[in-house]
């Protein structure tokens, strides 16, 4: 790897962090909004893209352990974004589900990033690059991690 790619890949990786630091730092306006902590947000990503997943599955997919993921289960089920299913094919265990409560809060916090991005960018800035170039990268890490636990 050429010094100049390594550099704008260190770059990339310096602006992803801060920018995401500033959206959380920012907050929220809308008071209707349901707060969660970064690993709290980290877990609903992923039962939101993998609707009845088993608590071991968000383990391994998010990265943590089964205490940590047990108690983040046990306040987004109290906050009432997540509900907890028995399995049809197994009664023991549980398939983990993003309830309607959910998704309008994450529709709302979505608004308020798009407000916050939209006060910081021109009309001009073309995001659909952005959008793929990150998409991709997300993408890409998302099969290493798949591939690695398999």
């Amino acid at each position: 790897m050429t010094t100049e790619r390594s550099t704008q890949l260190a770059d990339l990786a310096h602006f992803i962090l801060s920018v995401a630091r500033d959206i959380r730092l920012n907050g929220h306006a809308d008071p209707g909004i349901i707060e969660v902590s970064e690993l709290e947000s980290l877990v609903m990503d992923h039962i939101e893209r993998n609707p009845g997943v088993s608590p071991s599955q968000i383990c391994s997919g998010v990265g943590i352990r089964s205490s940590n993921t047990s108690a983040v289960l046990r306040a987004l089920e109290s906050k009432g974004l997540i509900r907890r299913d028995a399995d049809p094919d197994d009664r023991r265990a549980v398939k983990v589900h993003p309830t309607a409560l959910a998704a309008g809060n994450l529709a709302k916090v979505r608004a308020e990033w798009s407000q916050f991005l939209d006060r910081h960018l021109g009309e001009g800035v073309g995001l659909e690059a952005a959008i793929g170039v990150l998409r991709g990268i997300d993408r890409s890490i998302s099969r290493a991690e798949t591939s690695a636990l398999a």
